[in-house]
């Protein structure tokens, strides 16, 4: 897996590597873009959005949890960040659970599949969702592993870290570190010193 680390220093040029970067995935290509609340990670959606040919304005999903967006394929945006289980996105409609006898051998074809938020994911939830990658499918990890709300994760077990860290090997992978915020000075400060 390439490691990017790239410093931007406006949200323009957040989009415009975000662009790049989405022209350039490949079938199966797995990118996982970590960054500290308020470095860019929604703003690097929009870019990699705008790439894949969707019109339509891209916000985050922070507080309806998934927003869906047509283009050259469907791009779906999730963020799991208010979430404290998966029972919350069943109950919500989100996600149908059957037993694994069933679910065996299903796939998720030609998609674009945007997991935000995902360090609050264990690495078999995680491995749970891009094992279900079908031909023609590319998956977007973003997440901040310094955030993490799940009682039983940190910023080395959790799903986000496990699959940077696991195929950073793999050509097919890459792994982007927004490392300055965009937000404000204010909250730059606030997340190097709280």
């Amino acid at each position: 897996m390439a490691v990017i680390e790239l410093l931007s220093s406006s949200s323009e040029q957040t989009r415009a590597i975000a662009t790049v970067l989405a022209s350039s995935l490949g079938e199966g290509d797995v990118v996982v873009l970590s960054g500290d609340m308020g470095a860019g990670k929604t703003t690097f959606v929009q870019g990699a959005a705008e790439a894949l040919g969707v019109k339509a304005r891209v916000t985050s999903p922070t507080f309806v949890l998934m927003r869906e967006y047509e283009g050259r394929a469907r791009v779906v945006h999730v963020d799991v960040y208010r979430l404290s289980s998966l029972q919350e996105l069943i109950d919500l409609g989100y996600i149908e659970i059957e037993p694994l006898t069933y679910i065996r051998g299903r796939s998720i074809p030609n998609q674009y599949m945007i997991v935000d938020e995902a360090q609050n994911l264990t690495p078999h939830e995680v491995k749970t969702i891009i094992t279900r990658a079908g031909e023609g499918t590319k998956i977007i990890l973003t997440g901040d592993p310094y955030q993490i709300d799940h009682p039983y994760l940190d910023s080395s077990n959790n799903g986000l870290t496990t699959v940077a860290e696991r195929f950073k090997q793999e050509a097919i992978a890459g792994h982007v570190i927004l490392t300055k915020g965009e937000r404000s000075p204010l909250a730059e400060l606030a997340t190097q010193i709280l």
